[in-house]
Order: structure tokens, then sequence, then C-alpha cells
């Protein structure tokens, strides 16, 4: 019983939340590059969509704006910057902002 207990414990430790989001938005409106943020709570994440033909130097934006705004991304934190996403396609997202006409 034990071991469920730190299963659940685990998963739900990095639980997203809507300030999150709000706060990687606000910490990506200076991008450059074109992405789309949204906010799935189904799965506890906020996903950064970069489009199937991205370019290596806009995951690096990303990931130095998250920095700077000191938002912890990747290494098991609830934020994933990826090139698309199921949730996305599926409109299964609570909130989305798309940043310079979005991915």
């Amino acid at each position: 019983m034990k071991k469920v207990k730190l299963f659940e414990q685990f998963v739900n430790e990095n639980n997203a939340t809507k300030e999150e989001f709000d706060n990687v938005v606000k910490a990506l409106k200076g991008l450059k590059s074109s992405v789309t943020v949204i906010f799935v709570p189904k799965w506890n994440e906020i996903e950064i969509l970069t489009g199937d033909d991205r370019d290596n130097r806009i995951v690096d934006e990303v990931i130095k704006m998250l920095d700077k705004a000191k938002i912890k991304n990747g290494g098991g934190s609830n934020i994933s910057v990826s090139a698309d996403s199921s949730s996305y396609s599926r409109k299964e997202y609570d909130a989305i902002e798309k940043i310079n006409g979005g991915h």
C-alpha cells in the first residue's frame, strides 16, 4: 500500500497551475519566434509548441527566456517544449496562448 501512496505523491508533486501558465506566457511575450502555449491540467502540463518544422534555435530561445524569468523547465518539471501535441490536436487544454501567431 505504501508504494501506491508514494507513486501518487510522485505523480502529483508537479501539478501545473493556471498561474504558472500565465507566468510562462508572460515570459515568452518577447519571443521573436512563433509558438503556442497550452495549459493541460489533465496531464499536469504546460506545453510550448514550436511546430513540426521547428528549428533548435527556437527551442534554445524559449529555454533562455524561461531561464531568465527563473521558470524551471525540463528535467521532470511540468513544462515541455515540443514540435506538436496530441492534447492540442484533441483540444484537451484549458487555456491557450498563441505568441506571434502560434506554431
